[in-house]
């Protein structure tokens, strides 16, 4: 909640939308990604773990990630994680670079709308008044 004497918006945000409208530096893909989809960033970090134990192509063929670099954003979209990256096969030796942009694509997705929030927001209350405390503070005001 932001506050003057009373409460002046009672807002309920992650961590990661607070330092978007903070202006801060937003946290590592995979952080930013633990904080908006946890099950994603589990998943991602277990098939990293995979990778790292020496998973078989055939046993990333089973698994049925995906075929493509491709991922489903949160709006059900699947899109590429980079242009063209339908047309490329998904090869274990490549999970690693794949993990990482997934989670840096999902981070990314919510950015235009996190800067007309910001926006909108900075109408209402000065900027200043929003870098006066971490994000973590802002979001356990109540």
């Amino acid at each position: 909640a932001l506050r003057h004497d009373e409460a002046l918006i009672d807002l309920e945000l992650a961590p990661a939308v607070w330092r978007a409208l903070q202006g801060s530096v937003a946290a590592p893909a995979m952080a930013a990604l633990r904080e908006t989809d946890a099950q994603l960033e589990e998943s991602l970090g277990q098939l990293e773990q995979l990778a790292d134990q020496g998973l078989s192509q055939e046993d990333l063929d089973d698994l049925a990630v995906t075929e493509a670099f491709t991922t489903t954003l949160s709006s059900g979209e699947e899109v590429e994680i980079f242009p063209g990256g339908s047309r490329h096969a998904l090869r274990v030796e490549h999970l690693s670079a794949f993990c990482a942009a997934v989670a840096a694509v999902r981070a990314a997705e919510s950015a235009p709308q996190l800067a007309a929030l910001r926006a909108g927001l900075l109408q209402c209350v000065p900027a200043r008044a929003l870098t006066l405390r971490l994000p973590s503070e802002l979001e356990s005001m109540g």
